[in-house]
């Protein structure tokens, strides 16, 4: 019975040791919301999004990262008051070691390469920390670039505001007149 005491006692002891030793848990100083905005484009202009990260508290520094898919959509440019943005081929760098603000706005331009719906998102080993250099947690949600094979046709139909310019005999342009007098209403 001796032995199996302490055989019990030691296999406790083992487990216990693993368990307190192997489960970590985060605690973080405070949340920082994370969002990016969404957009429409047309297959080859750039389209600008905005990033944003807030909290209740000072958000003192970032080494953030924005992910996106590169099938669709090419990464131009990016700017961030005070930081660095830097990146592409799928990753975005967001980077600022000297900040005083609960909240960071970060403008990202993307060229749209190909038609479809493509996200762009924070990444989870994304780094925020507040003023005593205590990790900050982000919660963050999904942007989304639509990209269309060409601009949205209006269904305005009416033509209320058109106008006919003429080419004079000297070259020039100027304003000209047309009958009968354009309705929608009326089809020739």
């Amino acid at each position: 019975k001796l032995i199996s005491k302490l055989t019990k006692y030691i296999i406790f002891s083992v487990v216990t040791f693993l368990l307190i030793n192997t489960i970590k848990i985060n605690v973080y100083a405070a949340d920082v919301n994370g969002s990016i905005s969404s957009a429409d484009a047309v297959l080859g202009e750039t389209v600008t999004l905005t990033a944003t990260m807030s909290s209740s508290s000072i958000i003192w520094g970032y080494d953030a990262y924005i992910q996106y898919d590169t099938t669709g959509i090419e990464f131009v440019s990016g700017s961030v008051s005070g930081g660095d943005v830097s990146g592409g081929n799928g990753r975005i760098r967001i980077y600022h070691d000297d900040g005083n603000s609960a909240n960071v706005s970060i403008t990202l331009t993307f060229k749209a390469k190909q038609a479809g719906n493509y996200a762009v998102y924070f990444t989870a080993d994304s780094t925020i920390y507040d003023e005593n250099v205590d990790d900050m947690h982000l919660v963050a949600s999904t942007g989304y670039i639509n990209v269309s094979n060409q601009a949205p046709v209006s269904s305005d139909n009416t033509l209320s505001n058109l106008t006919v310019y003429i080419e004079n005999s000297d070259g020039s342009t100027g304003p000209g007149w047309y009958w009968p007098q354009f309705s929608a209403d009326t089809t020739y």
